[in-house]
């Protein structure tokens, strides 16, 4: 037998396993599987059925389905034009829903060319997140060169393999070397052999996960209001908002903080969203007996969790808060212009990571640990993030004794500062512009505190905000940046006009 022959062959059949989703698929095969006429030899039966059957789902799904790259195309060019007219002028009704259905129909497209990208990969195990399309392809090239067999050659002649060999070999280190990159290590848990030591009081939820607090004020059977805080962002419980004790005894207050997921002592929670947020916030509050009603006071990029409160246990709340609270730029009710310019506002290396988190967020991780451009401003903590004021607060916050050590990131970056970028910044449940007043009787009351001089948070979208939630109070610190609450006695004015209604000085 000649083992120096050329074999050629045409493109084999792939049976994609999407098809079987897909509305019309079982007529089609019943269809060419009865055209066959019962007559001669049964396997002879057989091998025409499943030919016809190949052509038949061949041409079915190049109509059906179509080059799903094209459609891409298609459908974003479709939509970049329609945001173009949005720059010069208000779109139609019709030019409105036409966009929102092409969106629809983007996600889609997207959606099954992810799947049978995934199918052709012959990948199982991984995680939503964990790679792309774009990495399902390289292993499927992969795939396809390890099985196709274009010659036949004597066992001891290498001399043509190797070539091939050395084709592949790229292909598979490449594809194995960008799913090692984009996954994160793993975490060091608090408690766990080689993690963190456990220090503060702990509770367990109920899907497991350990959640650490950390109780100020007065005793909480004796305290007239208790307050729920939420720590920002590469922060800890540990790190106490700075009131006043004479306003704590003279009020009653009985103050909550505790590590959101994934921070300081408390388990990561791969699944964290803005309701996994405020579901723990209530869960701490029933485990620790606080009753029926509470207040919570979230800053910055604690913020998010607040919303999650207004947006999933508005029954539990007795008032709330937001000091210079994270803003996600995508949400759908900002004006695309407005919220256009906004971002462009922020510095550089902030918008790079922003729009990673919000557009490719499997690209986060590699994106905040790499060394050759600076990524998140917030934080590697750079100067141009601050304003005047801040400064100023930096300046006399470091001329204070340090005793407390910020230990936010020792479980590791990604589930704690990475993973709040993910959450605050990537697609809500829910647009925070659509809540309804979860006080209609004024028996309490929602506030947003804003510097004006914020560079983190930008006061133009703040104003927005609170001119579409006609019912939250909203309060602009004229001379305040991001940290103004930090100084100057404006905790206690924050807090005291949350509990009992009282304005604050002048702004």
């Amino acid at each position: 037998m000649a083992t120096s022959c050329q074999f050629f062959s045409k493109r084999r059949f792939r049976f994609e396993r999407v098809w079987t989703r897909m509305e019309g698929f079982l007529e089609i095969v019943r269809g060419i599987w009865d055209a066959v006429p019962v007559t001669g030899d049964a396997l002879q039966r057989l091998g025409l059925k499943l030919r016809g059957l190949a052509r038949g789902l061949q041409s079915w799904s190049s109509k059906k389905v179509g080059s799903i790259r094209d459609q891409l195309r298609a459908t974003n060019e479709l939509v970049l034009q329609l945001d173009k007219a949005q720059d010069s002028r208000p779109l139609s009704a019709l030019e409105v829903r036409l966009r929102r259905s092409v969106k629809a129909r983007i996600l889609g497209l997207a959606s099954l060319e992810r799947t049978i990208a995934r199918q052709r990969a012959r990948v199982a195990g991984m995680k939503d997140g964990d790679a792309n399309s774009q990495f399902y392809r390289i292993l499927a090239s992969s795939q396809r060169r390890r099985n196709y067999i274009s010659c036949l050659r004597h066992a001891l002649d290498l001399g043509g393999m190797v070539p091939r060999l050395l084709l592949v070999l790229p292909e598979l280190l490449l594809a194995l070397a960008f799913q090692a990159i984009l996954r994160a290590p793993p975490q060091k848990l608090c408690g766990s052999a080689g993690g963190p030591p456990v220090t503060s009081p702990r509770i367990k939820l109920r899907d497991g996960r350990y959640l650490a607090y950390r109780e100020d004020g007065v005793q909480r059977d004796k305290a007239r209001y208790k307050i729920i805080t939420v720590h920002a962002f590469d922060s800890t419980k540990d790190i106490p908002l700075p009131v006043s004790k004479e306003l704590v005894e003279e009020l009653g207050i009985y103050l909550l903080a505790f590590d959101r997921a994934g921070y300081g002592e408390s388990d990561p929670n791969p699944g964290r969203n803005v309701k996994s947020e405020a579901l723990d916030i209530e869960e701490l509050a029933d485990q620790l007996e606080l009753g029926q009603k509470f207040h919570v006071l979230g800053v910055s990029m604690g913020g998010y969790s607040v919303w999650g409160c207004l947006q999933y246990i508005p029954h539990r709340l007795a008032g709330a808060a937001l000091v210079v609270p994270v803003i996600n730029y995508w949400w759908p009710s900002f004006p695309a212009e407005l919220s256009r310019q906004a971002f462009k506002k922020m510095v550089v290396p902030e918008q790079r990571t922003l729009w990673i988190a919000h557009n490719a967020p499997y690209l986060l991780y590699l994106w905040m640990t790499q060394k050759w451009l600076p990524s998140s401003a917030a934080a590697m903590h750079h100067p141009e993030i601050f304003s005047k004021h801040d400064v100023e607060v930096i300046q006399k916050l470091m001329a204070m004794p340090r005793i407390i050590e910020n230990k936010s990131r020792q479980q590791g970056v990604y589930e704690s500062i990475h993973r709040d970028l993910l959450v605050a910044f990537g697609n809500w449940e829910f647009d925070p512009m659509n809540i309804t007043n979860p006080f209609p009787t004024n028996e309490g009351a929602v506030h947003i505190w804003q510097g004006y001089e914020d560079r983190l948070v930008l006061v133009e979208l703040q104003r927005y905000i609170s001119k579409k939630l006609q019912w939250v109070q909203y309060h602009e610190v004229q001379e305040g940046g991001h940290m103004f609450m930090l100084v100057d006695g404006w905790t206690d004015k924050i807090i005291k006009t949350l509990l009992v209604g009282e304005e604050a000085s002048p702004m």
